[in-house]
């Protein structure tokens, strides 16, 4: 007040209250000052937007607002929101909207009974491409039934010759298809000994894994049960077995072109290389959440199947991580096959369904399969797939 004096004005003691305001009154001047007991009405706050923020241009999304205040119930609380526009109109608070193609902003703003109004929050949403769905012709499908429990088919690989490799983990054995879908023979039984599995999981979970030698043919098998890599030629006689003292429950197995042979374990999940005869090499840094099916491209890459976080890896040569492409929240990866252009397939078990990638890791498109897809493998002229049902379905390739 003697700031104000030194001006020229003329001040009194007499003040008024409004409200939280103090009401100064002096010569020609009244000053509003904000008093220690003041007041600021509560408003709510600012709404928190929950819905896909990366949703299919076309298809419709659900969005959900909530703003919360001391004293005022959820469900009195209203909304206004708007779409690429900052004026906002009344909206319910589970909004659907259609996006098109590209980058859009969504606001919202929250009123309470007294019609406070909350700041306005506002989230991206990047409307992508639709997946196409890809027509793919079937050539054939064998389902394998011989008893009340049925076949589950968990892994498959194709040989030089175009024989297809399939690891059944309720009978304990390989079963061979010629590229017709023709049976061609047999092997394994149940068991610990030379040429016998056990490909029942700790928690009594049918795995077992195959792969194949491009270059000889051998087949590798990955003995989850009985923690071993067993080795036959590609008729099914056996040749030999190894890592019993550096495997855990081995789930699948993979080999390069040069012989090198990498192994993928559940329980504790890890990625090792070994050579042809089961010496380990090294143990990789690179490891997934929950592993799935391993397999190389024919660009390469180790690709690795990663069941628990919804995504896929690819390695280099040496091991290291080059590529980590997520797929969606709801995938269950659990197979994998690459070609020679780096486009990967990938099972997902949760859809019914399999994943087509390109070599960026942008999905150009997806086709719908048998329920609970498993193993994936590539021929010449064919893509094959195991259904945990007994099912080996060949698909024309795109």
């Amino acid at each position: 007040m003697a700031a104000l004096a030194r001006y020229g004005w003329s001040v009194t003691a007499a003040h008024t209250r409004v409200g939280g305001l103090t009401v100064l009154a002096g010569a020609g001047l009244a000053v509003l000052g904000l008093g220690a007991s003041a007041t600021v009405a509560n408003r709510p706050t600012a709404p928190v937007i929950v819905g896909n923020k990366t949703p299919q241009a076309g298809t419709r999304s659900v969005y959900v607002f909530s703003s919360v205040e001391k004293g005022v119930a959820s469900s009195k609380m209203r909304y206004r929101c708007s779409l690429d526009s900052p004026r906002l109109h009344a909206c319910p608070r589970r909004l659907t909207v259609t996006p098109t193609v590209g980058t859009h902003v969504l606001r919202a703003q929250a009123t309470d009974p007294a019609r406070h109004r909350s700041r306005v929050s506002r989230v991206a949403i990047v409307a992508q491409q639709p997946i196409p769905e890809l027509q793919l012709t079937q050539l054939w499908q064998v389902h394998v039934d011989e008893n009340a429990q049925g076949h589950n088919f968990f892994d498959v690989a194709v040989g030089p010759t175009g024989r297809v490799y399939v690891a059944d983990s309720a009978a304990d054995r390989v079963d061979v298809y010629q590229p017709d879908g023709s049976l061609a023979f047999r092997f394994g039984s149940h068991g610990t000994g030379p040429g016998q599995f056990s490909f029942t999981s700790a928690d009594n979970v049918g795995l077992g894994g195959v792969g194949i030698d491009p270059g000889t043919g051998r087949v590798y098998v990955a003995d989850s049960g009985n923690q071993r890599i067993e080795t036959f030629t590609p008729d099914g006689v056996f040749l030999g077995q190894w890592g019993m003292d550096t495997l855990d429950e081995v789930l699948d197995v993979a080999i390069r072109q040069d012989g090198a042979v990498f192994t993928i374990e559940d329980r504790p999940d890890s990625i090792k290389q070994f050579t042809a005869g089961g010496v380990l090499v090294k143990t990789l840094t690179v490891h997934p959440v929950d592993s799935g099916g391993i397999a190389f491209g024919g660009d390469g890459r180790l690709l690795v199947a990663d069941y628990g976080s919804g995504a896929f890896l690819a390695l280099d040569g040496s091991g290291g991580l080059e590529q980590r492409v997520q797929i969606s929240a709801s995938s269950k990866p659990s197979g994998i096959a690459g070609d020679t252009t780096g486009s990967t397939y990938v099972t997902d078990s949760n859809n019914a369904r399999v994943d087509v990638f390109d070599s960026t890791g942008e999905q150009v498109g997806f086709f719908p399969t048998v329920e609970h897809p498993t193993g994936i493998a590539l021929g010449a002229d064919a893509l094959y797939v195991t259904g945990y049902d007994g099912t080996l379905t060949a698909y024309r390739r795109p």
